[in-house]
């Protein structure tokens, strides 16, 4: 791939960038299209050698008939989109590039399958975690399966929610995306449970698989109306349990609770109006997310 890489630099729109170049290239025969209708040349065997989503969308049949191939990248800056192509060409991204377009370029990597790249904005984003855009990010490595990341923004998110929970970000995914506020809660919970017991050095026992269970457990009893009708076990017990602790209840339990009920009634509505909805669905990559794009 290097070989491949140095023989078509020269006409690439990164010559002169300090990498290796060579003679007798061939002119870009790729046009990337950006937003803003921008657009990049580059050279289609560079591209498909580093990412093979983009050699499929290369290899594709052509509506129209022209001397360049035309590839969409839309939705992040141009200037992001540079950089990215400018990895798929030389395998290096500086930290100044990584400063300003992480969270585009981890995003594009993952669409556009560059492990490598991927991997060097995970390290990156999770070096610059802030309490400002700890919930973006969270987002993104939910999104772009990047498991690391994503665990060690709910760590961050759990140790500061006080202040997160003043963040654009935090109120946004508040409205957008109750799921995933739930999540954050419950697991806010389970860590705080964990904590408890490791300080009691688990005089009482169990293991975490119990705990969760008596965690769902719980919720059923706490939102559930006719415990009488019930069939799940301990519900009944948990209801009257709940109602004698009633005055001790935590107040982030009770907004968990809160976040159950209110997540099921978004998705019982969202779930209807699709059902009366006609046509086809058009799904998108990032619902619920901020945008990024500038």
């Amino acid at each position: 791939m290097v070989q491949l890489q140095n023989q078509f630099l020269e006409n690439s729109p990164f010559a002169g960038d300090g990498f290796m170049v060579a003679e007798d290239l061939p002119k870009p025969d790729v046009q990337i299209i950006t937003s803003g209708g921008l657009s990049i040349p580059a050279h289609s065997r560079i591209l498909a050698s580093a990412s093979p989503v983009v050699e499929r969308l290369i290899a594709r049949p052509q509506k129209r008939r022209s001397s360049d191939r035309k590839i969409s990248i839309l939705g992040v800056p141009y200037d992001a989109v540079t950089v990215f192509v400018q990895f798929l060409y030389s395998s290096k991204c500086d930290e100044e590039h990584m400063e300003k377009y992480a969270i585009h370029l981890l995003a594009l990597s993952h669409v556009y399958f560059v492990p490598h790249l991927k991997k060097k904005c995970t390290r990156g984003l999770a070096e610059r975690l802030t309490i400002e855009n700890v919930v973006d990010v969270l987002q993104l490595a939910r999104l772009c399966d990047a498991p690391d990341l994503y665990l060690k923004c709910l760590k961050l998110l759990s140790n500061n929610f006080n202040a997160v929970e003043e963040t654009e970000g935090w109120k946004f995914l508040q409205n957008h995306d109750p799921w995933l506020e739930l999540e954050i809660l419950q697991f806010m919970d389970e860590s705080e449970s964990v904590q408890g017991k490791r300080s009691k050095k688990r005089v009482n026992g169990g293991c975490l698989r119990c705990q969760r269970m008596w965690q769902r457990s719980r919720v059923h009893s706490s939102i559930g109306d006719q415990a009488d009708e019930c069939r799940v076990p301990m519900c009944r017990q948990f209801k009257l349990k709940v109602q004698q602790d009633r005055k001790r209840d935590s107040a982030k339990w009770r907004l968990l609770v809160r976040k159950v009920v209110s997540a099921k009634t978004v998705s019982s509505l969202s779930l209807v109006k699709r059902k009366r909805e006609e046509g086809p669905r058009v799904n998108t990559n990032y619902y619920g997310m901020r945008s990024f794009e500038q």
